[in-house]
């Protein structure tokens, strides 16, 4: 049996936005047994995930981590990839195009080429249309994919974008700082950051070394993303982040509690200065008076 990943490391995250919604993370890093990992998509059972340099694209179990097939690609130059409901759609980032394909049979339904004057890395679908990343361009485009390609809109990737993914409602891209001109032998600071795709507003940022490719658990069928994968291309792992339902855990309201207690003595110790020692001195000073 051949393992792309098992857990091994689990960090939670929880952000405040700029609205004061609380965002919860839990990240997972698995040991990976893939190399330079350039596409992740899901169908709603299975991940599919293309190497660089390969030829192929790899169904694999996202539980198990198990590769349980795969496909015959005519590139081996591969980039990211998305699931539309029907079928496959894979970037070849060396010759600039986008395929179509038929993930029962491998064959491939349609071509064209990808947006920009650069090579592109990632790409997902938001149910309607197509998100490429432009790795060299630093650009986002969405595309018309059913209309050839056609731009539909073009929006500022900031550094060096790899990976996207679409959780429902928000548009995640990683985002590669460093020069094209990096040393190799020193770590890439990279974070993918979730983003309101009208207004471009960043709503969460997420720390990643080297991150790569990216996708999510999110389909046509399964409107809702809870789980994003994205590929550590420095440390050559899997990075699985829940997206958590943010609960009050015991730790919450555990400090809910201390911060309302906290409230509670802080209150009474005013009211002890300027009410109740006041009222008792003046009782006092009348009992004298009166004796």
């Amino acid at each position: 049996m051949i393992v792309i990943f098992a857990i091994s490391l689990t960090f939670v995250f929880q952000l405040m936005d700029r609205q004061g919604e609380t965002v919860s993370f839990q990240q997972q890093i698995h040991p990976a047994d893939v190399k330079n990992v350039s596409g992740i998509s899901y169908d709603g059972k299975s991940l599919w995930i293309t190497e660089e340099g390969t030829s192929k694209i790899t169904k694999v179990n996202p539980v198990s981590g198990q590769r349980e097939g795969e496909i015959e690609f005519p590139v081996k130059a591969t980039g990211g990839s998305a699931w539309d409901g029907e079928s496959l759609w894979q970037l070849a980032w060396e010759e600039k195009k986008i395929y179509q394909i038929n993930l029962e049979n491998g064959k491939i339904l349609k071509s064209f080429s990808s947006p920009g004057e650069g090579t592109c890395s990632g790409m997902a679908f938001d149910g309607n249309y197509l998100w490429l990343a432009n790795f060299e361009d630093e650009k986002i485009y969405q595309i018309d994919q059913r209309n050839d390609g056609k731009i539909l809109q073009t929006q500022p990737g900031n550094f060096e974008t790899t990976g996207l993914a679409w959780d429902g409602q928000y548009l995640w891209s990683g985002l590669l700082v460093g020069t094209k001109t990096h040393d190799e032998e020193t770590p890439f600071t990279g974070f993918i950051q979730q983003k309101i795709p009208g207004t471009r507003e960043v709503k969460a940022v997420l720390p990643i070394a080297g991150v790569g490719t990216g996708g999510s658990n999110w389909t046509p069928a399964n409107r809702k993303a809870t789980l994003l994968w994205w590929f550590d291309m420095y440390h050559q792992k899997m990075v699985e982040i829940r997206l958590t339902t943010p609960k009050a855990s015991w730790l919450y309201k555990l400090g809910a509690a201390s911060l309302l207690s906290g409230v509670f003595i802080a209150v009474f110790m005013i009211l002890n200065v300027f009410v109740f020692a006041p009222k008792k001195k003046l009782g006092k000073e009348i009992e004298e008076k009166t004796s």
